[in-house]
Order: structure tokens, then sequence, then C-alpha cells
């Protein structure tokens, strides 16, 4: 009779732990807009851009990064309280029309590394031949902080600054 009471407490107890384990998740919080943002009240700010990319091909891969060395001053003009972000597109031409084969990166605030990225060129869809590379990046402001599943684009959002950046062949010496 003991070994039953005791089996009886233990099952009990082990159903109340997966219970308190499997508590339901809420999803990550939505941040809301900055209140006082003001795109309206500007303000310049000194930023480094890139001008050049790095991309290694191989048979089956293409890697890029950005080239350190590459970084220029500019000037740009930000509203009252907004975020300042980047976001890059890696894209490839075969004919006349450019294809985004990396997706949208996109990246809250200045303190952008750029890293390295490989990509399958099977899996992205890239033509075989030795086709044209570029990468778009932009600066943008939003009053929308970064977060999970991150949307930036409200009426506050603006681009303030485009780039293409020129690919350059890659070395070994190249890598960072």
């Amino acid at each position: 009779m003991k070994t039953i009471v005791l089996m009886a407490v233990t099952a009990l107890a082990l159903v109340g732990c997966a219970e308190q384990r499997q508590a339901k998740f809420e999803g990550f919080p939505v941040l809301p807009p900055i209140a006082n943002a003001d795109p309206s009240v500007r303000h310049e700010v000194m930023v480094t851009v890139p001008t050049r990319f790095f991309i290694e091909r191989t048979s089956s891969t293409v890697s890029f990064w950005v080239d350190s060395r590459s970084f220029v001053r500019t000037n740009i003009s930000v509203g009252t309280n907004m975020l300042v972000c980047f976001q890059d597109e890696l894209m490839t031409r075969d004919g006349d029309a450019w294809t985004n084969i990396s997706g949208t990166q996109l990246n809250g605030g200045l303190g952008r590394d750029f890293g390295e990225a490989t990509l399958d060129t099977a899996a992205h869809l890239m033509p075989t031949n030795n086709s044209d590379f570029k990468m778009t990046v932009q600066i943008f402001e939003t009053d929308i902080p970064p977060q999970h599943l991150w949307d930036p684009y409200s009426e506050k959002f603006r681009i303030l600054w485009t780039g293409d950046l020129a690919p350059v062949g890659a070395t070994p010496s190249d890598r960072y």
C-alpha cells in the first residue's frame, strides 16, 4: 500500500512539473514608437560609410564582406530623437535585371559590424556564370525601436543616404 501511495504522489508531482514547464509563450513584446521623435526638427550628424566590398566565389558559394579600409565620412541630417539605422542588400545581375540574393538586413544603430556572409549559389538561385554583384547600403531614420521581427517602416521612416558599394575581388590578405 505504501508503494502505491508513493507512486501516486510521485505521479502527481510529475504532472504538476510538466504543467509548469508548458507555460504558454506569449511572444516577444512589441516596443511602441518613440513618443517624442520629431523628423521635422533636424540636426547634422557625421557618419562613416563603406564604399567597397570584397567578393569571393567558389563553384558552389559566394562570400562577401565590407572592406574595412573603404570607409569615408559623410554628413546626414537626422530628425530629433529619431533612431538612425542601416539596411543592406547583396544584388546580382544576370543580363539587365538586378536580383536581391541576401534579403534585406536591418540593423539598429550606427555601430554596424558588417561581418562576412557566405551564400550557397544553388539555394539562392544565383546564375552560374560570372555575374555582376553590388551591395546597396542605406542609412535610414525611424521612430520604431529595433525588436524581434522588426518593421521600421512607419510614417516617420526616411532614407537618409544610399550607396552602391563596388565589388573587389578578394585575396587571402583581404580578410578583415
